[in-house]
């Protein structure tokens, strides 16, 4: 937690790499920092909280801040590649570092949080597929 805003700064004054290698960065550490800190809500409700089972908001963040962060982790992957392909492609572009580089990332970004968020929620409130289902069934 401590190290996630000196990395965040240094990062940002990096003129050496490229503007969204360093956005990249920048938001994934962000996600990591606020990922601990939901993590660190959640221990404190397990050894401080109600001996009683309680749902409470700061549980529920925990929780959907770690479903969020594993599925933005996963995800990640496949946005760096597509991120790589588009460099490749289309260099001369990606390169010039326009403006309209930035909408390509804060599109990557969009598609990251969206699907994380979707999934999170669904793991959460307990929705899973008819798949996950029938495993459960076979195991009783």
């Amino acid at each position: 937690v401590v190290a996630g805003p000196v990395v965040i700064i240094l990062t940002f004054k990096a003129t050496n790499l490229h503007r969204l290698i360093r956005l990249r960065i920048i938001f994934t550490i962000l996600i990591d920092v606020i990922f601990i800190l939901s993590r660190v809500l959640v221990i404190n409700h397990e050894y401080f909280g109600p001996a009683e089972y309680v749902e409470t908001p700061s549980l529920f963040f925990g929780s959907l801040m770690k479903e969020i962060f594993l599925g933005y982790i996963t995800a990640l992957l496949s946005v760096l590649a597509l991120d790589r392909w588009v460099a490749t492609k289309a260099w001369a572009w990606y390169e010039s570092s326009k403006n309209s580089t930035l909408l390509f990332f804060l599109l990557q970004e969009a598609i990251l949080i969206s699907i994380s968020c979707a999934i999170a929620f669904l793991l959460i409130y307990g929705n899973h597929t008819a798949l996950v289902c029938l495993q459960s069934i076979s195991y009783i």
